[in-house]
């Protein structure tokens, strides 16, 4: 915001009730009496500041000295400024007027800059640790989970030693739970962030001054907060949905909320692109007493030093590259656009299938599309867009909890913190509910009663363990594995059958393993045994 000189002159200057007006009044008072002042910014960037200095001791500099100092006999808490904090007073007062408004003094570092908890707290800095935590392990567990069992066939082709599938199927059913958990939590990440966003935005329609900011600074951190929030919208859903497509989880409903929630939080992002101003601060309860400011606020009100946190700023841009909000912001919408392009692909060969140009030039581009060096492009495409995620999420996360600690007070704790940091739990507990159950399916003893439901429709049941289910029921599905010819294979028999013993598979055969039977309730109340080649399955 550009600086607006006023028409006044040495004698009114010496007016507290004109000079402590306005920045606009200060500022102008200061070039009267002040000496040019050109210094360089010692936060995330290097830009110059250009303003006035006045002594301490002038007779204009004792004047704005005697408005400080009759305030900090009676400091405002919601302000504060008075604290040297072992620091050696300035000699000078300064105004800087570019490329931003600011007042600079010693005590300036003391002002308070904490987070309205409406809009950003501890708890709020938590939940997005725990979701960018959770995204992390995800994506790690899904690629462990996949490069195991390529890792385990290569050993026992050049070992040649007994096939032993139990730890394998654990982990194979161990990324059925996991990709069952990864679709709630996509939904609830989506929902969750719909929710902070809609109020973000009701409260930023309504102007910055909701932020019932005392001072710049403390403006300026309500700002960066409620751009974090914006952006904890956009970088997790479109690196949740990433994860989805990559395990082949592809669902419409997902797609759309994702959509949804990644555009309103683009729009609360751009909403908060405004700058501090002070005609958007709460005025304090104890300036109606400062005589000697002409009853209007300290020039404390302005102050918007960020030299305290330069060196977290400084190690944060070297960290992401100087990445900034909207280029990351632009990054996934297109990773969302190319999502949506793949979603999209097999419906023009569907709709379109039977036409003679559409068959023309499918046959025409489709051995292009197929050549090896289009799959390694498209697989490197592939790495490059996940490593980017996993990269950038992992050092956003870092860059707003460094940003945000030295703004939020750590003990303000509020029922919306409370519900911020436990809306992850169903999540996690389910999570851990299901490997549980998963892992009790494996060993030798029955199996709880509260993991019978759960084992049916997560994992089916195993072929080496002795899982005791409630009858009647009946197979509808058996899934087996090809370990020999083409490991990758997989053969799905659709069938009705009382037991897996009519699959008419080989006991001595390696070539075929049994690896899920999944089962259907039946009117029948008698009771039926389903057997396969390791154990028997009471039913």
């Amino acid at each position: 915001m550009e600086w607006i000189p006023s028409d006044l002159s040495g004698a009114s200057c010496m007016d507290p009730f004109v000079v402590f007006q306005s920045f606009d009044h200060l500022a102008t008072c200061f070039s009267i009496f002040g000496l040019p002042q050109h210094a360089d910014s010692t936060g995330p960037t290097s830009t110059e500041k250009d303003g006035y200095r006045v002594n301490v001791n002038s007779t204009f500099g004792t004047l704005v000295g005697d408005c400080l100092r009759q305030y900090c006999e009676v400091p405002d808490p919601e302000l504060e400024g008075c604290d040297l904090e072992s620091y050696t007073p300035s000699d000078y007062y300064r105004v800087f007027t570019r490329p931003s408004q600011e007042f600079e003094t010693t005590t300036c570092r003391s002002v308070d800059n904490d987070v309205n908890q409406d809009i950003g707290g501890v708890g709020v800095l938590l939940s997005f640790a725990m979701q960018s935590g959770i995204l992390l392990y995800v994506h790690f567990a899904v690629l462990i989970l996949k490069l195991i069992p390529a890792v385990t066939r290569c050993i026992r082709r050049c070992t040649k030693r007994a096939r032993s599938t139990t730890k394998i199927q654990f982990g194979q059913h161990h990324f059925s739970v996991l990709k069952s958990m990864l679709v709630e939590f996509q939904e609830a990440q989506c929902f969750f962030m719909l929710s902070f966003q809609c109020a973000a935005l009701i409260a930023l329609a309504a102007g910055p001054q909701v932020f019932e900011a005392t001072s710049l600074l403390q403006l300026q951190s309500n700002i960066s907060m409620a751009k974090a929030v914006a952006f904890m919208g956009i970088l997790p859903i479109t690196y949740g949905l990433w994860i989805l497509h990559r395990i082949g989880l592809h669902s419409w409903y997902i797609s759309v909320w994702s959509a949804i929630t990644i555009v309103t939080s683009s729009v609360t992002l751009h909403l908060c692109k405004v700058e501090p101003r002070a005609d958007n601060l709460q005025e304090i309860a104890t300036a109606d007493r400062l005589d000697k400011c002409g009853f209007h606020p300290p020039p404390l009100i302005y102050c918007r030093s960020d030299s305290e946190l330069g060196s977290s700023y400084s190690l944060v841009n070297n960290l992401t590259f100087g990445l900034s909000d909207n280029t990351a912001n632009f990054v996934c919408i297109a990773i969302y656009g190319l999502l949506l392009l793949k979603r999209l692909a097999p419906y023009p060969k569907r709709w379109l299938g039977q036409k003679p140009w559409f068959q023309a030039t499918y046959h025409r581009v489709h051995p292009w599309l197929v050549s090896r060096g289009i799959r390694i492009l498209s697989r490197a495409v592939n790495v490059i867009i996940e490593t980017l995620l996993l990269v950038t999420n992992f050092f956003y996360s870092f860059m707003v909890i460094a940003r945000s600690l030295p703004t939020i007070s750590l003990d303000s704790w509020s029922f919306g913190q409370i519900i911020a940091v436990t809306i992850w739990s169903p999540i996690v507990s389910k999570y851990l509910y299901w490997l549980l159950c998963t892992y009790l399916a494996f060993l030798s003893t029955p199996v709880p009663f509260f993991c019978f439901i759960l084992i049916t429709e997560i994992v089916g049941t195993d072929s080496y363990s002795a899982i005791r289910f409630p009858s009647p029921y009946k197979i509808i599905r058996v899934k087996t594995i090809n370990e020999e010819e083409n490991p990758d294979d997989e053969d799905r028999l659709f069938i009705h059958l009382p037991s897996t013993s009519d699959l008419n598979i080989n006991p001595n055969s390696k070539k075929f393993i049994v690896t899920d039977v999944e089962l259907t309730p039946v009117n029948d109340s008698k009771t039926s045994s389903v057997s396969t080649r390791h154990s028997q399955f009471p039913i």
